[in-house]
C-alpha cells in the first residue's frame, strides 16, 4: 500500500552534530498514562497543525516548542524515508523524518509538559552492536519483545530506534 503525502500526519527532526564523532539529539518524554510513547526517547517532532505550511515546517515548529532549538534552512540536509510509528502500542501513525546537521550542539530548554530531558547519543554507541538487545515493552494491547538498546537507563526502541538504524545503515547487522 502506498502512503500519500496527506496521510502523513506527523514529522520529526533527526538532528545530529557534524563530523566523525556525530551525536544525535533525543528527547525523553514525560510519563503520561494518556501517551502511548510515555517515558520513551523520541526525536523532536509531533503532529502537523493547520498553521504548518508543510511537514518540514511541522518538524521545525515542534523542535522549537519541545526543546527550544531553532532549526535553520542551512542546517537541513535531507528528507528521510517516511516510517510508520505506533504499531506495538496500537496507535499507528505515519511520520516524516527530516535530517538536520548542526556544527555544535545547541542549548536545549525542554518543555516540561511533554519532555523530561534532552540527550545527545553518540553514533559510536549506536554502532556498538554488542549493546543491542531484546527487551519486553508494555503496551495497551499487552507485552511485546522489542529490539533496542539501553541508553542512560532508558530503553531506546521502536520508531526512533529504527530510524537511527536505517540512517546509520546498521539495521541488517544486529
Amino acid at each position: 500500500m502506498t502512503i500519500t503525502e496527506d496521510q502523513i500526519k506527523a514529522a520529526v527532526a533527526v538532528i545530529h552534530t557534524r563530523g566523525a564523532n556525530r551525536e544525535f539529539l533525543l528527547l525523553k518524554r514525560n510519563k503520561d498514562p494518556r501517551d502511548p510513547w510515555s517515558g520513551n526517547y523520541a526525536f523532536p517532532g509531533g503532529m502537523r497543525e493547520k498553521s504548518d505550511s508543510d511537514l518540514y515546517q511541522t518538524s521545525v515548529r515542534e523542535t522549537f516548542e519541545e526543546c527550544g532549538v531553532t532549526l535553520k534552512k542551512s542546517q537541513f540536509t535531507e528528507k528521510l524515508a517516511m516510517r510508520s510509528a505506533g504499531m506495538v502500542v496500537g496507535k499507528l501513525i505515519h511520520v516524516q523524518p527530516w535530517r538536520f546537521e548542526v556544527a555544535e550542539k545547541p542549548m536545549c530548554e525542554v518543555d516540561n509538559k511533554e519532555i523530561v530531558s534532552a540527550h545527545w547519543i553518540p553514533e559510536t554507541l549506536l554502532k556498538n552492536l554488542d549493546i543491542h538487545c531484546d527487551q519486553e515493552v508494555k503496551a495497551k494491547n499487552g507485552h511485546h519483545i522489542a529490539r533496542g538498546l539501553v541508553f542512560e537507563g532508558t530503553f531506546l526502541w521502536g520508531f526512533t530506534y529504527k530510524v537511527l538504524l536505517d540512517f546509520l545503515e546498521i539495521k541488517g547487522k544486529i
